[in-house]
């Protein structure tokens, strides 16, 4: 029961039965490998960072969804700050955003219900409630009371409060078919843990941008590259997927290509004509099909078994860590952090 896809240990067996081997179908080699993709572990290194955002492209997002809420990209340049009527104890002008004054900027300050373990209900700004009427506060709400149909950020998108919907070309990526692939992706990668409700993603403390390209997860290849680059314009560095696609078209190469460069990216592909592309400087073609065997492959091939360190480059800008002392890394890390953690 439970997340066991990201475990790292198999659990105790079930009561009256001594033994993992007294289970049919049970192989002995999982008691070593663990149940999953040994999350926990990572977790012990970092849950991750509300600096890292994560791009959903999938079948868009249900508003409802609770463990997600707060975790959500809102963007600052299509919205109004918060009315003063939300700032908590913490807030400072510093950042006017950040009305409860915890580092992060999220549906968590625009209510009355301002802690983690608390769903946003209430509105504490009295131009905002809930538009959409599921019982939340969320980025719909914002959508549907802040749109003006200006271009605030001048990236061709007007009011991408958070997010886009590249399947009907609006500013609102609901899951208006309620399919639920979308939703569901973004809580593999980002629901929020330690709030009391839902379950846990990978990186728990990323934020995720959603980015609709199909009413389920059979896309328009276009619709994705586009979506594709949107995404890495508005800060992603991960762009998460599990999509097919109707079809195959130059858009969607070229908009890697396009990415590759600006991004100074190395491209692991088993498609050649891709590789072939001139603006793909670097590259390799992925002979094996199993995914554990393609990890060799790439291990192998670039040699990175004696150079790999873990967790030793920034997620977000790719520079080396190094140690901070707590004077140096006090306005750069939110409140709680700095209270609770003596090494940055």
């Amino acid at each position: 029961g439970g997340s066991w896809n990201l475990w790292s240990f198999i659990p105790d067996p079930t009561p009256g039965k001594p033994n993992w081997s007294a289970t049919p179908g049970f192989r002995p080699s999982e008691l070593k490998m663990g149940a999953g993709m040994h999350a926990d572990r990572g977790w012990t290194h970092t849950p991750g960072d509300r600096r890292v955002l994560i791009a959903v492209l999938d079948s868009g997002i249900k508003w409802d969804a609770d463990d997600l809420v707060n975790k959500h990209f809102l963007n600052r340049a299509e919205l109004p700050k918060p009315d003063a009527k939300c700032h908590g104890a913490k807030y400072s002008e510093a950042d006017p955003y950040d009305s409860n004054g915890d580092g992060i900027f999220n549906m968590a300050d625009w209510a009355v219900e301002q802690e983690r373990t608390q769903v946003p209900k209430t509105a504490c700004d009295p131009k905002l409630s809930d538009k959409n009427g599921n019982g939340l506060l969320d980025p719909g709400d914002l959508i549907a009371t802040f749109s003006d149909g200006k271009d605030d950020d001048n990236n061709g998108y007007p009011d991408d409060i958070s997010g886009w919907d590249f399947f009907r070309n609006d500013n609102n990526p609901y899951d208006d078919t309620r399919y639920g692939h979308g939703t569901g992706e973004a809580r593999d990668s980002s629901a929020e843990g330690n709030n009391g409700r839902g379950d846990i993603g990978v990186c728990p403390e990323c934020t995720v941008l959603m980015v609709r390209v199909a009413d389920s997860f059979l896309a328009d290849g276009n619709d994705f590259a586009a979506a594709a680059i949107f995404a890495v314009d508005s800060g992603a560095n991960v762009i998460q997927e599990a999509l097919g696609a109707m079809n195959r078209g130059h858009y969607a190469d070229a908009a890697i290509e396009a990415l590759a460069q600006e991004e100074d990216w190395i491209i692991l592909s088993r498609d050649r004509e891709l590789l072939k592309r001139r603006g793909i400087r670097r590259g390799a073609f992925i002979r094996a099909q199993v995914p554990q065997e393609q990890m060799r492959e790439i291990v192998a091939r670039f040699q990175l078994a004696g150079v790999a360190k873990p967790f030793s480059r920034c997620l977000e800008c790719n520079v080396p860590l190094r140690m901070l002392s707590v004077e140096e890394a006090a306005a750069s890390v939110p409140p709680r952090v700095r209270e609770r953690q003596r090494l940055f």
